[in-house]
């Protein structure tokens, strides 16, 4: 289902999870002693975790809320949920995003709820760059004041198997926006919307080479042209 994950998701790093080489930790409550290699040893944030890690390694996170935002992933790291979308989520709480960035080819986040994000440029839950993929999250209730109020994505990026809902970009794609490349498949797009004044394309927006495959398109609104969907050279 499309529910954001619940404050009473927590789980404590006490429990058991297999460990991996290559691996960082997250989790409410570790201890946030480097190189957070347990979830017991784990850090508090996704913020510190991605900090420490490096290309080519996973950061493992913990369910639970983690009120963060602008968390930056770096080319060739992964985050992931161990619960998935259903009981982790990064919460803005209303301040400035996106929630997070992926910030270059390789960058993964898999398994979030991206929430409550107002974000004064592109991309309220998320702003993806070429190369990077955003996997099984639930992208809701978020604000760019310019272009992508879900996801926002430049030049080419991946994002499958999502659910963007309840999301508003004022000038254009209230719930995605794939500028100059970009695929969007198995996903869900539904009831997003851009400004009451102005904007094309409430539901997506895809510019350039961007696609569009197997995805429910339902519920958008724009206040120009294309309701669900508008493509300038997209598919």
């Amino acid at each position: 289902g499309a529910h954001a994950a619940g404050d009473a998701a927590a789980c404590s790093a006490t429990n058991a999870y297999r460990v991996s080489a290559g691996e960082v930790w997250v989790a409410a409550d570790g201890s946030a002693t480097p190189p957070y290699d347990t979830a017991q040893r784990g850090a508090r944030t996704l913020a510190a975790a991605v900090r420490h890690a490096r290309p080519g390694m996973v950061v493992m996170v913990a369910p639970g809320v983690y009120r963060e935002r602008q968390v930056r992933i770096g080319p060739q790291i992964r985050v992931q949920s161990v619960a998935g979308a259903e009981h982790t989520a990064i919460d803005a709480g209303g301040r400035a995003g996106p929630c997070v960035i992926l910030a270059g080819a390789g960058a993964v986040l898999e398994g979030f709820t991206l929430r409550g994000a107002v974000t004064p440029g592109d991309g309220g839950g998320a702003r993806m760059y070429a190369g990077s993929s955003l996997i099984g999250c639930i992208v809701r209730d978020n604000r760019a004041y310019h272009y992508g109020g879900g996801v926002y994505s430049e030049n080419g990026g991946s994002i499958s198997n999502c659910v963007i809902i309840g999301n508003e970009g004022w000038r254009a794609g209230g719930g995605v926006m794939c500028n100059g490349g970009g695929l969007v498949t198995d996903s869900v797009i539904s009831h997003n919307r851009t400004h009451r004044r102005y904007g094309d394309g409430g539901g997506a927006v895809l510019i350039g080479a961007a696609r569009l495959l197997r995805a429910r398109v339902t519920h958008n609104r724009a206040t120009l042209s294309g309701g669900g969907v508008w493509c300038s050279d997209g598919v």
